[in-house]
């Protein structure tokens, strides 16, 4: 890691908010100047940043003019943000000739309808997408949610019927950006999401996550696990099929999939491109991974550098958001022979084998509010 600062040398941060913190204090770490921008005059971020640029990290037109006017040498560009400011974050790349992902393949992924397109016509394992201009011949159960959002897991429903989906279709065009809605085919199968690196058209896995939810209708993220490495291999498969279809060279993703363990097959429903929160990359990934610093490797590959191999999970654990206990009531008894971190934000509980942590979620997962797959469901 670089320790001084380079003279006049800047790295942008897309977004000043809260959640941009982590991201502009572990640019200042490397050891680069902060150029930040946000719409908010009083972001949080606006006062670790070296410049703060009130602009909206939507409007990239206005963002690159006003980057043009600075005396500074901009070296690389990031986000947290997702949706709009992932294709902002390309866009001010190809304006600079930084590296970054193509601004084409930023439209595709923010936009759940475009990626579902896309991946239907590549051959990309995914769910099928079904036109909404004939709501009645539209085969039973399907996945409703809105494609263009920045808010996550916003009016999400499962629809058994075409009264439900009359009703849920116009919830998510509510809240979609465009009014647009995907109609999925309804995937059976656990939770599971790839986190990985592509450098120079190369694939560098990081690891493989379970994520932990309400269940049905509609899926509320509430943790994550980390579930066994037999995964690995189909995950990866997955996720290097979205690669090679669509010649991916440059990027950070996280892929959520459905992983049927019956059909041994793993589908993408959604990709993100953003170094996410959800507690993942700041908490649960370098706890799991002995400090595996996703910030850091990010900054790495925005400066065209090789990120570092991650050696994998050497703790099998899993993470429980305490806002979600709370919210719905989750009863969590931890037993006394594991560790756990205990904090406002999370409880953490780590096993001594990846065994005694699925027998733990088994018994976790009666809980009417808990689930990692939808496999048994009365449908």
């Amino acid at each position: 890691m670089k320790t001084s600062s380079i003279h006049n040398s800047y790295i942008m941060s897309i977004g000043a908010g809260k959640n941009q913190l982590p991201l502009i204090n572990a640019i200042k770490a490397y050891g680069y100047k902060v150029i930040s921008c946000d719409n908010n005059p009083d972001a949080e971020g606006k006062y670790a940043s070296d410049i703060f640029l009130n602009i909206s990290s939507h409007d990239d037109k206005a963002l690159v003019d006003r980057l043009q006017q600075l005396d500074i040498e901009l070296v690389a560009v990031l986000t947290r943000s997702t949706g709009i400011p992932v294709q902002t974050c390309a866009k001010v790349a190809q304006a600079y000739k930084l590296p970054g992902m193509n601004v084409e393949l930023s439209q595709t992924l923010i936009h759940k309808e475009r990626l579902m397109v896309k991946c239907n016509q590549l051959g990309i394992p995914a769910p099928q997408l079904f036109t909404t201009e004939q709501l009645d011949n539209i085969p039973l159960p399907v996945f409703v949610k809105p494609a263009f959002t920045a808010v996550s897991h916003a009016a999400m429903s499962t629809c058994h019927d075409h009264e439900q989906l009359k009703t849920a279709i116009a919830d998510a065009s509510h809240v979609s950006v465009d009014g647009s809605v995907n109609v999925e085919e309804y995937l059976i199968g656990a939770d599971v999401g790839s986190i990985d690196f592509v450098f120079n058209g190369e694939v560098h896995h990081v690891m493989t996550l379970g994520e932990l939810s309400t269940g049905a209708p509609h899926f509320d993220g509430i943790g994550w696990y980390t579930p066994d490495s037999s995964l690995d291999s189909i995950i990866q498969a997955t996720f290097s099929k979205f690669h090679q279809q669509l010649n991916v060279q440059h990027g950070f993703f996280q892929t959520a999939m459905k992983y049927d363990d019956v059909q041994k097959t793993a589908k993408i429903y959604e990709i993100h491109a953003e170094i996410g929160g959800d507690l993942v990359n700041d908490v649960f990934l370098p706890y799991v991974t002995d400090g595996y610093d996703i910030f850091e490797n990010n900054i790495s590959l925005s400066l065209n550098q090789l990120p570092k191999p991650c050696k994998g999970v050497t703790k099998p654990a899993m993470i429980i958001f305490k806002e979600k206990i709370n919210h719905y009531a989750l009863s969590i008894s931890v037993p006394e022979s594991v560790i756990k971190v205990d904090n406002d934000q999370y409880l953490i509980i780590e096993f001594d084998s990846q065994q005694a942590l699925s027998q733990y979620l088994t018994c976790l997962t009666q809980q009417e509010n808990i689930s990692i797959t939808n496999r048994d469901t009365s449908i």
